[in-house]
């Protein structure tokens, strides 16, 4: 049987994806109410501690786990748009519906 193993390298330019884990994680706490970058980064290392990695050593310094303050601000605002047109389709369907 043969093992496949990636490295990746952050010196090497390859970018990783941020963790779906992680989005969705985000996407929860935006709901929440957390928007500032710094705070988001604070919740997603207890969400990574706490539930992720429970019991195991974390990662060393990864992006797909530990995303940059850029990435975890873009992901906000995706969540922040996804929120806002989703409350504008409940109003809608409300207003046809009565």
């Amino acid at each position: 049987m043969t093992c496949i193993i990636i490295i990746f390298k952050q010196s090497s330019g390859i970018q990783q994806p941020v963790d779906p884990r992680i989005k969705q994680k985000i996407h929860n706490l935006v709901g929440r109410v957390v928007n500032n970058v710094n705070e988001m980064r604070r919740h997603l290392g207890e969400f990574l501690r706490v539930e992720l990695f429970f019991g195991c050593e974390l990662p060393p310094t990864n992006r797909r786990f530990f995303p940059i303050a850029t990435n975890v601000r873009n992901h906000i605002y995706i969540a922040t748009l996804k929120q806002r047109f989703s409350k504008c389709d409940q109003k809608k369907h409300e207003s046809q519906a009565s």
